[in-house]
């Protein structure tokens, strides 16, 4: 009888805990098809693209973006990850073993509640401000764009300031900075402030 007891005790306290969390799994499927041509000559693979001669011939490409999303959410701490992979119809062989290479994680992070108006976030994260002219997901793009990075983040009525670093290594070289959009060491601050009329940042 004792144990029933406390077994019964034992899944009330998981119960609790349990309806305290939240944990959601999502998926998402973004098939974008686009014709290149008249004037764009993208046959040779190189960057920025060549001019088109008149015998080029225009195409038509269908990129997909397929990621799964897992949130964990509490009171006091939020985890989250998102695999993704980026590929276009017919880039890989029926029967092939191996991937395109575009398969990776996406985010990785988690969100630390310091206090009633204060956070901290760690991980891969996306850093999207304002209109995204500085700092932006990059959404329209099929990858999008993430940084490994640490935000502190403070947020009360209509004020609100980020506070971020990210510093950029690699397993057993040094980091290559001639990547595109790539950086060793990065911070930044941001305040933003809202008003009846005005949205200053």
């Amino acid at each position: 009888m004792k144990k029933i007891i406390y077994l019964a005790a034992a899944l009330s306290i998981v119960s609790s805990n349990l309806m305290q969390a939240q944990f959601s799994l999502e998926g998402e499927f973004r098939p974008r098809t686009e014709y290149f041509g008249n004037g764009g000559n993208f046959t040779g693979g190189t960057f920025p693209a060549q001019t088109a001669t008149d015998a080029d011939e225009g195409f038509i490409r269908t990129t997909v973006r397929a990621a799964l999303k897992a949130k964990y959410k509490t009171d006091t701490y939020t985890v989250f990850t998102s695999f993704q992979e980026v590929f276009a119809f017919g880039d890989r062989p029926q029967i092939s073993t191996e991937s395109n290479g575009n398969f990776r994680v996406q985010e990785a992070w988690a969100d630390l509640k310091l206090g009633a108006s204060s956070s901290l976030k760690i991980g891969r994260q996306p850093l999207s401000y304002d209109d995204q002219r500085i700092l932006g997901g990059l959404g329209w793009a099929q990858q999008a764009r993430t940084h490994d990075a640490a935000v502190y983040k403070y947020k009360k009525n209509k004020f609100s300031l980020d506070l971020g670093g990210a510093l950029n290594t690699t397993l057993d070289e040094i980091y290559n900075v001639s990547a595109l959009f790539s950086y060793r060491d990065m911070v930044f601050a941001r305040v933003n402030s809202k008003g009846e009329k005005l949205n200053l940042s």
